[in-house]
């Protein structure tokens, strides 16, 4: 891992584990990355450039002990944990706004007025570029309105 530290002893401290990001413009470690390979890899990258990691608030995790692989292990598992519940966490909050009625993706590019508008047009022989170009919209709006109508 270039840059990680100035010498191949160097050990790099932090305050804690879930909250190294960034140090000095350097990425460095995540404890906390959505996947736990990279944590992993990060790990035993600065564990073979001769560098160590070592946390203050949590002793344990330090990778200059002889202990080192399995701390690697322990925080690749927890990394993936931790991933676990931010997704279940997220889909959670996902189902209660839309309980609340809240809208996801983008805003259809025409309203439901314009819509039945569009489908009267084509059904009355209009050509989808003519009836996209009325209603200012891309001839693919028109083609995928008339495609799901179908359906």
């Amino acid at each position: 891992m270039a840059g990680f530290c100035g010498f191949p002893s160097d050990t790099k401290l932090v305050s804690f584990a879930s909250r190294t990001r960034k140090s000095g413009g350097q990425q460095t470690l995540a404890i906390s990355d959505p996947a736990a390979s990279k944590c992993d890899k990060k790990l035993h990258a600065v564990k073979e450039a001769g560098a160590g990691f070592r946390s203050i608030a949590e002793p344990m995790v330090d990778t200059t002990s002889q202990f080192a692989e399995v701390i690697i292990a322990v925080l690749g598992v927890a990394a993936s944990y931790e991933r676990y519940r931010i997704n279940e966490r997220t889909t959670a909050d996902r189902a209660q706004a839309k309980a609340r009625g809240a809208k996801f993706g983008r805003r259809a590019a025409l309203t439901p007025h314009q819509q039945a508008e569009a489908l009267q047009r084509l059904a009355a022989g209009d050509t989808q570029r003519t009836v996209a170009a009325l209603l200012g919209v891309n001839q693919a709006t028109i083609s995928r309105l008339q495609r799901n109508a179908v359906e």
